[in-house]
């Protein structure tokens, strides 16, 4: 039952209890008590009329307020979808690969750190004004999320390298995997999870 049914139900409902009301009282036959209590169940149909009317009223505007909000954040995710992610996600993907393949490096022997730490910063650069612009400009929020992770990411590499105690070279690769496989990989799930969590 829609909204101008229901309306019209309860209408209908208070019209007829109000008209028995009005034949009651014209019909009385000289038994207050009898009519007394008729009334009151009179009043009381109308009291509830009135209370169905006010809820249901309620419950309509509350749930069209819901509905609007839930197409509004729909229309928002598309949105940024289209204009955001299928034009800039893969420059993100870029991003991954190219510092990947630069990093493995650092386990080869007699490699030159400050080429490696040179050729880091094109690579930031890149994601940041291919990607994370983008998300910046349809949500600050994301985007500054984003962009922080990415920067911190980058600070951590700089002050590895920039270390010449540690050997990224020596097999097992422990040092290599401890402080920059693995905050590397961190990197990606983080990015990747506040993209898919986005709403």
């Amino acid at each position: 039952m829609n909204q101008i049914d229901s309306l019209q139900h309860i209408a209908d409902s208070l019209t007829l209890a109000l008209s028995q009301c009005q034949e009651q009282i014209a019909q009385t036959d000289g038994s207050w008590f009898h009519s007394s209590i008729d009334m009151s169940y009179k009043i009381a149909m109308v009291i509830i009329a009135l209370f169905n009317f006010w809820y249901v009223f309620s419950y309509n505007r509350n749930k069209s307020k819901k509905e609007l909000l839930q197409q509004q954040n729909e229309r928002r995710l598309s949105l940024f979808k289209t204009l955001v992610l299928d034009n800039t996600l893969s420059h993100l993907y870029v991003f991954f690969n190219e510092l990947e393949t630069l990093l493995v490096k650092l386990k080869s022997d007699n490699v030159d750190r400050s080429n490696i730490e040179s050729e880091l910063q094109p690579i930031f650069h890149r994601v940041r004004s291919k990607f994370v612009i983008f998300v910046k400009a349809a949500d600050p929020n994301l985007g500054e999320s984003l962009q922080n992770q990415i920067d911190d990411l980058e600070t951590h590499l700089v002050t590895q390298l920039e270390d010449n105690e540690i050997n990224f070279n020596v097999k097992p690769y422990k040092q290599y995997n401890d402080k920059i496989k693995n905050k590397f990989d961190e990197l990606k799930s983080s990015l990747i999870k506040c993209l898919y969590e986005y709403k």
